[in-house]
Order: structure tokens, then C-alpha cells, then sequence
């Protein structure tokens, strides 16, 4: 990995041996530790591995039908749920879509489970807590790794 940067400092185009299987760039807009230790001023952090796929999931969740041109289909659209009268069939058909969804976008893990419940229903405003446990099998070893990713999204209104 070669990490490029505008200050001309020879720590900019160091290489680096990182042992990860997967990467993303992350939505933290941080320069990394490692970046500011050395005076670099990045803006873009990356995620590895199990933080990857996590933040791949919570994409695919959050994500509302229409959102993304090009791709109108994707997205499990949770933010649309939480103004709805849920019942336990409407928690099961939005269990049901997240997993396609999932399935469908998302081909390193496996889905163990999908969980979705309505944590608070106070004056109206309610909130809706999702938990995907699920296994990916890195590229390096056959031994599948388990996790789990919890949202919990909230009406303020």
C-alpha cells in the first residue's frame, strides 16, 4: 500500500505491509493517527476487514429506495419504516427486506440472523433498533469469523 499526500514529506509515499483482506474508504473524514503523527494532512480514512463490511451494511440499511442514481433498487430504506404503525407482520416483511437486500449487494457475508424491534414508543416518536449477525470468510484462511452490526435509528419528530 502506498500512501500519497501534498506536504513532501518522504512519510507521504512510504509503503506499508497492512495484513487486511478487505477494505473501503470510511466516512470519518479524519486523517488516520498514523497521518497526523507524521504531519500529513489527509481527509480520508480507510476501513479493513470487519469495519468494512459493517459500514457496507449500514449503507445498504440507511439507504432509502431512489437514493443512489442508477441503482434504484438498492437499499432497505429504514428511515421510511419508522413513521409507520408497525405490527409483527410489518416487522417480519421489513426483516424479510433487509435480508434480500443484503443477499443481493452484499455477497462476502452470510446472513446468520435479522432482527428488527421497536425499542421506544413514547408521545409518538418511537425508534427502531435492527441487529444483523452474519459470517464472512476471509481471503487468506477458510475459517469463517462471526460478527454482528446493531442500528438503532430514531423519529424526532
Amino acid at each position: 500500500m502506498v500512501l500519497g499526500g501534498f506536504t513532501g514529506s518522504e512519510v507521504a509515499t512510504k509503503t506499508v505491509d497492512v495484513p487486511y483482506t478487505y477494505s473501503d474508504m470510511g466516512f470519518g473524514f479524519v486523517p488516520s493517527k498514523f497521518l497526523r503523527t507524521q504531519g500529513v494532512s489527509g481527509d480520508i480514512l480507510r476501513v479493513y476487514d470487519d469495519n468494512s463490511i459493517k459500514q457496507s451494511l449500514r449503507n445498504i440499511i440507511l439507504t432509502s429506495y431512489h437514493e443512489r442514481p442508477f441503482r434504484p433498487g438498492f437499499g432497505a430504506g429504514l428511515r421510511k419504516y419508522l413513521f409507520e404503525n408497525f405490527d409483527e407482520f410489518e416487522l417480519y416483511d421489513f426483516e424479510i427486506n433487509i435480508r434480500d437486500q443484503i443477499e443481493r449487494y452484499e455477497p462476502r457475508v452470510t446472513i446468520e440472523s435479522v432482527d428488527a424491534e421497536i425499542v421506544n414508543e413514547f408521545r409518538g416518536g418511537g425508534s427502531i433498533q435492527v441487529t444483523v449477525k452474519f459470517n464472512y470468510v476471509p481471503i487468506d484462511t477458510s475459517n469463517p469469523v462471526s460478527s454482528e452490526i446493531r442500528i438503532t435509528t430514531e423519529r424526532v419528530r
